[in-house]
């Protein structure tokens, strides 16, 4: 499901928030980071703090010039453990 007001999907686990890090150029490789952004309640303090998770993806991809089947394993993850602060934003 995509929630209208962002653009971002929402699942059971909260947002999958995705960004392009490091772009295919020819490189043979294309780097992702998907953010975990859980739901958050906020209490009457209008912030709190949070946990969560990234995964950054890398994967691998046909070079120019280069064979158009790939063999063997496609994507490595690595993953980053967050803190931080949720507070309300008014835009």
């Amino acid at each position: 499901m995509i929630d209208a007001k962002c653009g971002i999907p929402r699942s059971n686990s909260g947002r999958l928030v995705t960004v392009l890090v490091e772009p295919d150029s020819d490189t043979g490789k294309e780097v992702t980071l998907t953010l975990l952004l859980p739901t958050i309640n906020l209490p009457s303090s209008l912030q709190n703090p949070i946990e969560t998770e990234a995964i950054l993806t890398t994967q691998r991809t046909v070079q120019r010039g280069g064979s158009r089947i790939l063999e063997g394993q496609l994507q490595t993850y690595h993953t980053l453990s967050l803190t931080g602060t949720a507070r309300r934003v008014n835009v």
